[in-house]
């Protein structure tokens, strides 16, 4: 019995997480939104070394 519980509570679980889109507090686009900025500000750092 408790074998088969587990099982099925596993497959909820997973699909309830797929659902979210937000992360501490900030959605996906935002999180995206972030990276890209962090990408430039680092090569931006990267250019100036070389002048």
């Amino acid at each position: 019995m408790t074998k088969k519980n587990n099982e099925d509570k596993k497959p909820i679980k997973s699909k309830q997480l797929s659902k979210i889109t937000q992360y501490k507090g900030k959605t996906r686009e935002e999180k995206r939104h972030e990276a890209m900025l962090n990408k430039i500000k680092k090569l931006e750092k990267d250019t100036k070394s070389y002048l």
